[in-house]
């Protein structure tokens, strides 16, 4: 496995969520994240080679040890400074006794919670499935953190969870609209996308564009061969010029496109990605 010397979640601003894809695990747990595991005692979270991408993934089961269920939680705790559009993971769950897996998403500005989403998956799913959850605002301001979790509850009136449920998830991501950043309030005359910068990059880049009016807006990130990696805006936007920041930490060197669709007007151009 990949090795780290940290188990902290750095400062990371708006770019990405810590370890979204569970590559890096330092020893029982996935870098950035903490969860139930008490070593040597229990461990209902694992690393999985059944990952959707790369080469783990997240795992989590109900176990029982010491005499008592052990919950399979999963959380992570770190800078954030925009709210998103979206929350999307990838996510497996066998349940037993009529389990759920409970899943939320929190925004804090100053330890209040200003935008969140949140869920309880009833549906096994035997291969992975997207989730896609949309992000409530309901406070106005500026976050500082964001705050992912993840378990197994019961529906029993205790909420005790059924030893042997399990889920795993993979791949998760911030997505939607609210990712690009107004760089001032002039209105262009024309539309335009901008060369990246800086191209070639590692592990981040900025892509700028220019809006002549309001439109439905979608900058999308391809591979090489068509497959899309990112979604960084999906929205209406007012006319002005934008900056939205890629971050391809979890990918693999090599050639993107990035493509922005704005009503009628579209623009592709291509990025360098060298690790």
């Amino acid at each position: 496995m990949a090795i780290s010397v940290s188990m902290l979640a750095p400062s990371l601003g708006a770019a990405q969520i810590w370890n979204p894809g569970f590559e890096v695990w330092p020893d029982a747990n996935p870098e950035g994240w903490t969860t139930s595991n008490i070593p040597t005692i229990v461990t209902p979270v694992t690393a999985s080679n059944n990952a959707h991408g790369g080469s783990f993934a997240a795992r989590g089961e109900v176990e029982f040890a010491a005499n008592t269920v052990w919950p399979a939680n999963l959380q992570s705790i770190f800078a954030h400074t925009q709210v998103p559009e979206r929350f999307q993971a990838y996510y497996q769950f066998a349940p037993q006794g009529g389990d759920v897996l409970a899943v939320a998403v929190i925004f804090y500005s100053d330890f209040f919670a200003i935008a969140a989403a949140d869920t309880e998956i009833v549906v096994p799913a035997g291969s992975y499935t997207l989730l896609d959850l949309p992000i409530e605002e309901y406070l106005s301001g500026t976050p500082d953190q964001a705050y992912i979790f993840f378990t197994i509850i019961g529906t029993g009136t205790e909420g005790m969870p059924t030893v042997g449920s399990t889920y795993l998830v993979d791949d998760l991501a911030f997505v939607g609209s609210l990712s690009s950043v107004r760089v001032d309030g002039t209105v262009p005359a024309t539309f335009e996308l901008n060369q990246n910068y800086p191209n070639p990059f590692n592990p981040s880049t900025t892509i700028e564009y220019a809006l002549p009016e309001a439109s439905q807006v979608r900058l999308e990130v391809f591979n090489a061969i068509g497959e899309r990696v990112a979604t960084l805006v999906d929205g209406r936007q007012d006319a002005g010029s934008y900056r939205s920041t890629f971050d391809a930490s979890s990918l693999p060197s090599g050639v993107y496109l990035y493509r922005l669709a704005a009503g009628a007007n579209v623009s592709v151009k291509r990025m360098i990605l060298m690790k």
